[in-house]
C-alpha cells in the first residue's frame, strides 16, 4: 500500500458528465496491527484555520473531529449527479470500516458553495441520505474560506453557470492530527487503500476493545 504525503491530486471531472463503471468487489481488509502516525505525512490540515458551521448550524473548525480517523471530502448541494456517488462512495467506506471494528472513523465533506448550501439544504442531504449526524459533518464556509480549502486540499471546482460546478471527486483519510494516510481519486474505486490505512495507523474504540 502507498501512503502519501499531503498533497491532493486529483483529476478533474465534470459534475454533470462524472459517472464511473461499477468496480470488482473490494479484497478482504488485511488484518494489520495499529501502528502510530507516520511522522514523514507532512503538515495538518487542522493548521489552517477555517470558520465552518454544520448541518446543524453548529460553528466548528476545520479540527472538528481531531482524536479521530476522518474521511473528508468537498461537493455542493444542488449536485445531481457526481456528489451523491461520492456520498455513496463514503458511505460504503465507512460500512466496510465499522465492520472491521473500527468504530472511532468520522466523515466531514465541506462544500464550496457556501451561498447555496445552508443548514436547512445540509440537514435535508444528511435526512435524504440516511446519514448518521452524530458521525457525519457536511459543513459550509464562509464565502471566501471555500477557494482557500480547496487550494489547501488541491481539490479543483470552478462554477460553471446555472447553480452547477466543475469539480474533482476525491476521498482523502486524515489520521487523528489532520495528516493525509491515503486517497483515493474519481468515483466507484476499490476503497482498500483507505481501509487498510485506517487498520493500519488506527486502533479499535475502548468498547471494540472490550469487545475482543
Amino acid at each position: 500500500m502507498r501512503i502519501l504525503p499531503l498533497i491532493f491530486l486529483a483529476s478533474l471531472s465534470a459534475c454533470a458528465n462524472e459517472a464511473s463503471a461499477p468496480q470488482a468487489e473490494a479484497p478482504a481488509l488485511l488484518a494489520l496491527a495499529p501502528q502510530a502516525p507516520d511522522p514523514a505525512l507532512g503538515p495538518s490540515i487542522y493548521d489552517l484555520k477555517v470558520d465552518l458551521h454544520d448541518q446543524n448550524g453548529q460553528p466548528h473548525g476545520l479540527d472538528i473531529h481531531a482524536g479521530h480517523p476522518t474521511l473528508v471530502s468537498m461537493f455542493y448541494g444542488s449536485c445531481k449527479a457526481a456528489c451523491p456517488l461520492l456520498i455513496s462512495d463514503l458511505k460504503r467506506v465507512e460500512a466496510q470500516a465499522l465492520e472491521a471494528g473500527h468504530s472511532e472513523l468520522r466523515v466531514l465533506m465541506v462544500s464550496f458553495d457556501p451561498d447555496r448550501d445552508t443548514p436547512q439544504v445540509m440537514a435535508g442531504l444528511v435526512q435524504d441520505h440516511e446519514l448518521d449526524g452524530t458521525r457525519w459533518r457536511l459543513s459550509a464556509p464562509r464565502s471566501g474560506d471555500a477557494r482557500s480549502l480547496g487550494a489547501v486540499l488541491n481539490v479543483s471546482f470552478r462554477d460553471v453557470g446555472n447553480g452547477m460546478f466543475q469539480h474533482d471527486s476525491v476521498l482523502i483519510l486524515l489520521n487523528s492530527e489532520g495528516q493525509e494516510l491515503a486517497r483515493l481519486d474519481g468515483l466507484n474505486q476499490d476503497p482498500s487503500p483507505l481501509l487498510e490505512a485506517c487498520l493500519l495507523y488506527t486502533s479499535p474504540s475502548p468498547r471494540d476493545r472490550q469487545k475482543s
